[in-house]
């Protein structure tokens, strides 16, 4: 609201005394107050008035009794409704105070609840990735499994080859026939035995084996596509004992088009 007072006044207790119209204006600071523009909620001389406010249509000229000598009866039902828009606003006050509690409570509930979501990814994740490890594990436990028995059938068919080379070598053909065919015999048959084994070993030397790959609706979904870790929506809470001044009570008869609701 525009200055009443003039600085230069002088003393503030005498200013009090005065009316408006006996001070001057604020904008010129040449001429008196004379006119009051409700739409700028400004007061000043006729000059200022005309300069800056001649297309306003709520104009009131103070000089004129006519309009400024107000009724008993009025100035009682402003000063009543003062006093009431007084509790609206400490009324009001205590609702945004409220409200503001609760907003800074669902603050840190969101990013609780984004901590928890995040926590109970991890969790799925750890679970899902402790299953992968541990199929890894029980098919290479195989693999290695088949390898070592291969690598053990390695060792013992060469130490009964080294037998058999080391009788042929040792063993007289002349003296002992009978011991060289049964060595012969021997030698042929783990031979024959063996080098299926091995054969067979050596295929299996070529066996398959296995390669991660990443889940692609988690890979494409989790690691690609996804843009954000979530969404924040506005949560309207309703509350009952919002105040319901007399402005909302007129908008809501005329029906206004924005309609404030304190929570």
């Amino acid at each position: 609201m525009a200055a009443l007072f003039n600085d230069d006044a002088g003393d503030q207790s005498s200013s009090y005394q005065n009316d408006i119209t006996e001070r001057k204006c604020l904008t010129c600071n040449r001429d008196l107050i004379a006119f009051y523009c409700e739409n700028h909620d400004y007061v000043g001389c006729g000059s200022c008035i005309m300069r800056n406010h001649k297309h306003c249509q709520n104009v009131t000229d103070l000089l004129d009794n006519n309009i400024v000598k107000l009724p008993a009866s009025e100035l009682d039902k402003v000063r009543s409704d003062i006093y009431k828009f007084d509790e609206e606003i400490d009324e009001t006050e205590r609702h945004v105070g409220r409200n503001a509690h609760t907003c800074n409570g669902n603050k840190v509930k969101c990013l609780s609840d984004v901590k928890s979501f995040r926590a109970s990814i991890d969790k799925e994740l750890d679970n899902l990735q402790s299953k992968i490890e541990q199929d890894i594990k029980d098919k290479y436990s195989n693999i290695e499994k088949r390898h070592q028995e291969a690598s053990d059938l390695c060792r013992t068919t060469q130490t009964r080859n080294h037998q058999f080379k080391n009788e042929l070598e040792t063993t007289s053909e002349r003296k002992h026939p009978a011991r060289i065919y049964l060595v012969y015999r021997q030698a042929k048959h783990a031979m024959e035995k063996f080098r299926h084994e091995l054969e067979k070993d050596t295929v299996d030397a070529r066996m398959e084996t296995y390669e991660f790959i990443a889940n692609e609706t988690l890979n494409t979904t989790m690691l690609s596509k996804v843009k954000s870790f979530g969404t924040i929506r506005i949560k309207v809470v309703g509350s009952e004992e919002a105040p319901n001044t007399e402005s909302q009570v007129s908008e809501s008869k005329h029906g206004s088009k924005a309609q404030v609701k304190y929570t």
